[in-house]
């Protein structure tokens, strides 16, 4: 059962509403205007204070959003540093072996068409030969 003492402003408001808006209709447009521009003001307060809350709880959202997007950021920006570090790396490496970017040896495709059967001997044939420009004793890969 509702007790009527905790509900009383409540139910006193909505009466009052109520009666204003009865009585708005009876009366001339001229009272109408006079007790609608007497509700405006509680109800712009009212609406100010639920678009405020709104916008707290969009804050809130928008900062844990910033937090994650700058944590992003953040490792994003480290491993770009090790990727410029490696990068680094490689050129100083590539340096110091004396490594050449082009390989100007020509590769010959063949294939293997027979090998050593006892294994003591590294040898193949294939079907390669002069025409191909190969040589006896060239490197097989």
């Amino acid at each position: 059962m509702i007790k009527p003492q905790k509900n009383f402003p409540i139910i006193a408001v909505l009466v009052f509403i109520a009666a204003v808006t009865l009585l708005s209709q009876i009366f001339s447009s001229d009272f109408r205007v006079k007790t609608l521009d007497l509700l405006r003001i509680p109800l712009k307060l009212i609406s100010g204070s639920v678009y405020a809350l709104r916008d707290v709880a969009n804050f809130m959202e928008i900062r844990a959003e910033n937090k994650i997007l700058k944590e992003n950021t953040a490792n994003l920006e480290m491993e770009l540093l090790n990727l410029r570090e490696a990068a680094l790396e490689n050129e100083r490496l590539k340096k110091f072996l004396d490594f050449k970017e082009s390989d100007r040896r020509k590769f010959v495709p063949a294939l293997v068409i027979a090998r050593d059967p006892s294994g003591l001997n590294d040898t193949v044939v294939i079907d390669g030969g002069r025409k191909d420009k190969i040589e006896k004793g060239m490197v097989v890969i």
